[in-house]
């Protein structure tokens, strides 16, 4: 079975409104959820603070049985994201510490013994929220995975810096309009990435590879909380599409893994009760 690591960003969200808060971040979801996905030694590589917050990441990797035998630990704020739940299910994001928190300040290098260790693993993930970009030609591994996000984080200067060095590349194209993302596969293509997947939320998935279109439809369900969702449709798709190399058995399973997240709360379900100190 697949053995994927995932590098970079681990953020805790806070749902204030119910005093809770849950493990989140592209890279530590998707570590996470491809191992509940059934994907074997999964690790996770990131900077994480020594506070609350932090103690709170670090046991959910434990637990998960995720290695973290490469994190880096540093003194200092971990990311913390505000959300709110609309009564669709939709997370709303309404603020961070991104001034004060150890990522605006710290940011992973690798070391020669971490591009060894990398190299253990079937396929690596990482995403622009990572700031890894300038270091993925160090790494010189065959599976790269990529997550862009939304249209405001990338540009054509990123594309251009990070695609080379791809295997596959995931948009999350929810506000585009589909000749935008047409074009977006297009020009991802011609700098040489050969699998580009395109979520667009409660629409189909676009998908692409070897000059021919896919399409997945969501799988339609109850939503409870959206929050994590493209991030476990990616964790589907690759503990999937590693083993079978098949895109549509892969997507369906994307689809599968991103509607299992929508019916819990958090990421993938492991929220922890917070109180507030009084004054």
């Amino acid at each position: 079975m697949t053995k994927l690591l995932s590098i970079g960003d681990s953020v805790v969200d806070y749902y204030k409104y119910k005093n809770t808060i849950f493990p989140g971040g592209n890279a530590l979801n998707v570590a996470v959820v491809s191992a509940h996905n059934g994907a074997k030694n999964n690790g996770y590589m990131g900077i994480i603070a020594n506070d609350y917050y932090g103690a709170f990441l670090r046991k959910t990797l434990e637990e998960e049985c995720i290695d973290i035998s490469k994190v880096r630990y540093a003194i200092g704020e971990s990311p913390v994201a505000c959300v709110k739940i609309d009564k669709e299910g939709d997370r709303i994001f309404e603020g961070s510490n991104i001034k004060s928190r150890i990522t605006s300040g710290l940011a992973l290098r690798f070391a020669p013994e971490d591009i060894q260790y990398i190299n253990q693993y079937d396929i690596i993930h990482t995403s622009i929220d990572s700031h890894i970009e300038s270091q993925l030609h160090l790494i010189g591994h065959k599976q790269i995975s990529f997550d862009f996000s939304t249209k405001e984080k990338w540009n054509d200067d990123i594309l251009k810096q990070v695609c080379p060095h791809l295997t596959f590349a995931f948009f999350s194209g929810s506000g585009m309009e589909e000749k935008d993302i047409y074009t977006l596969i297009s020009k991802v293509a011609e700098l040489g990435v050969p699998t580009i997947i395109v979520t667009r939320g409660e629409k189909s998935t676009i998908a692409y590879q070897e000059n021919k279109f896919y399409f997945q439809h969501p799988q339609l369900i109850k939503v409870v909380d959206t929050m994590g969702a493209g991030d476990s449709f990616i964790a589907g798709f690759l503990t999937f599409y590693t083993d079978s190399k098949s895109m549509e058995f892969a997507l369906r399973k994307g689809a599968a893994s991103a509607s299992r997240t929508c019916q819990l709360e958090g990421s993938f379900g492991k929220g922890e009760l917070i109180y507030e100190e009084e004054d």
